[in-house]
C-alpha cells in the first residue's frame, strides 16, 4: 500500500482531521494534504513527526490501533528515506547538462511526464520511488551512451571507467548507484557550516561606528526646515508618488495662497521633476 492510502487509513481510523494532524505534528496543512494525495511524501524528518503524532492522537482518542504496526507501516511505505534528495538532485541535473539527452526521449521511456521531469530537476518535486526511477534513467542513458558513443563523457561524469564495460545493464547498474549514492553530503553539510560560521564572524567584527566615518555619514547635511507642518499629508508607493505630484502642480498652479510648499521625497527630486 502507498504511503498516501496508508496515511488516510490510519486518520480514518483513528479518528484525526487533517487540521489536528498539522496542529499536533507542527506541518502546515497544505504539506499534509500533498501528502494525503499522493503529490509529495515527506522526509524522514516530517514523517517522524507525523507517526509520533498519529499515535499520540490514537492514545488521546482511545483508539486501539497498535503504535508500533503504525510507525513500521509508515516506514516501510517509503522505501528512499536514506537517499539524499538534494544530492539526487543535483547529479541527475548534472547527468542531462553534460550528455545532450533529449528529455521527451527520456520521459517516454521512463514513463514519467515531461513536466513531472522538470520539476525534479529543478527540486520542485522528487520521485515517489527513487530507486525506480534512478534505474529507469540509468537505463536510458546507459543504452544511449552505446549507442551515440558518449561513453567517455559519463565516464568522466561518474568518475568511472565505464568505457571498459561492455554490458548494458552493468553500466547501468553503476550509474544508478552513482545517482543513489550519499557521497559528498557530509562535505556539502560542512561547507555549509564553514559559510555560516564565516558570516557569523564577519558579523561580530563588523564595526558600524568605523563604517560611519568611513562613508563621513557624520558630514551629511540634513534639512533644516521642518518635516511636519500643518497641513502636511503623507504618500507611499507608486501610486501614491502620482497622486503626490498631483497634488503639487494643483497647490503651485491653481492656488492663491503665498504660503511656502514644501515636499520631501525619498527619491532624487530631479525622477520627480521629470
Amino acid at each position: 500500500m502507498e504511503f498516501n492510502e496508508l496515511l488516510n487509513q490510519y486518520m480514518d481510523q483513528i479518528p484525526c482531521s487533517a487540521k489536528d494532524l498539522s496542529l499536533t505534528s507542527g506541518i502546515s496543512a497544505s504539506a499534509i494534504s500533498r501528502y494525503r494525495s499522493g503529490q509529495r511524501t515527506p522526509s524522514k524528518e516530517d514523517l517522524q513527526n507525523l507517526s509520533e503524532s498519529l499515535c499520540r492522537i490514537a492514545e488521546d482518542n482511545g483508539s486501539e490501533i497498535d503504535p508500533d504496526k503504525l510507525r513500521t507501516s509508515l516506514y516501510a511505505s517509503l522505501p528512499n528515506l536514506d537517499v539524499d534528495r538534494v544530492s539526487f538532485t543535483g547529479k541527475f541535473s548534472l547527468l542531462m547538462q553534460t550528455l545532450p539527452i533529449n528529455r521527451k526521449q527520456l520521459s517516454e521511456y521512463a514513463g514519467y511526464d515531461p513536466s513531472f521531469l522538470s520539476k525534479i530537476l529543478s527540486g520542485d518535486r522528487a520521485p515517489s520511488d527513487f530507486v525506480s526511477f534512478a534505474t529507469s534513467i540509468s537505463d536510458f542513458t546507459a543504452e544511449f551512451c552505446i549507442r551515440e558513443g558518449h561513453l567517455n563523457l559519463l565516464g568522466d561524469l561518474i568518475k568511472e571507467n565505464v568505457s571498459d564495460i561492455q554490458e548494458e545493464s552493468a553500466i547501468s547498474k553503476v550509474l544508478c548507484a552513482w545517482l543513489l549514492a550519499k557521497d559528498g553530503t557530509e562535505s556539502r553539510e560542512k561547507s555549509e557550516q564553514d559559510a555560516i560560521h564565516s558570516f557569523l564572524k564577519k558579523l561580530d567584527d563588523f564595526d558600524l561606528n568605523d563604517y560611519m566615518k568611513r562613508i563621513h555619514f557624520d558630514k551629511i547635511p540634513t534639512p533644516t526646515s521642518p518635516l511636519r507642518a500643518t497641513g502636511n499629508k503623507n504618500y507611499t508607493g507608486i501610486e501614491g508618488m502620482k497622486k503626490a505630484e498631483i497634488e503639487f502642480l494643483k497647490r503651485t498652479s491653481l492656488s492663491s495662497s503665498k504660503e511656502p510648499l514644501w515636499q520631501y521625497s525619498s527619491l532624487p527630486m530631479e525622477e520627480l521633476a521629470k
